[in-house]
């Protein structure tokens, strides 16, 4: 049985170097890709790993040193590996969340600058805004827009826009009498 152990401690100490060089690694480049978004910070999680990683790693030549053994030993070890798989989850749940608030739903509302003396064909880089705006409105808009076989973005430009519009010239002309 204790010979087993020992077999693991080694293993696992063995696995622990290159699972350490492969988070920073990952860490490194991710932060580096995702640098000044919203998904920078998520990835910066990942660089706790690995330090907690090596102690796992120093703690089976050096509880052998000081002659902790048993229960103690195993659990420290299984708290700090537990603690750094917390963080490699955290991290991937912060990208979740920066990946959610960027892009809450499968579509996107764009308005464009539609000018009548050029087809949107000839000119691609043509200047368009996209609108947030929350589930419930998205799924609001969506369901209009298909009660009358449109597309969202039809209902904004045709429906949406032009009716606003008509209403703040309504009140503004209303205010000034």
């Amino acid at each position: 049985m204790f010979e087993s152990i020992i077999s693991i401690d080694a293993i696992l100490t063995i696995i622990i170097l290159p699972l350490s060089v492969a988070v920073i690694t990952l860490a490194v480049l991710f932060t580096r890709f995702f640098k000044k978004t919203p998904f920078e910070k998520p990835w910066k999680i990942l660089f706790i790993i690995p330090p907690l990683l090596l102690f796992i790693a120093l703690m089976d030549p050096v509880g052998k040193a000081i002659g902790i053994s048993g229960g103690v030993y195993y659990n420290l070890r299984l708290f700090t590996l537990f603690i750094s798989m917390f963080a490699f989850l955290y991290s991937l749940y912060s990208f979740y969340q920066a990946l959610v608030y960027v892009q809450p739903y499968p579509g996107a509302i764009i308005v464009r600058y539609e000018n009548p003396n050029r087809s949107y064909k000839a000119n691609p880089y043509q200047e368009g805004e996209k609108i947030s705006v929350s589930r419930d409105i998205y799924e609001r808009l969506k369901k209009l827009a298909e009660e009358r076989g449109m597309t969202i973005n039809q209902f904004v430009y045709g429906v949406v826009v032009p009716e606003w519009l008509e209403e703040r010239e309504w009140k503004r002309y209303n205010s000034k009498a």
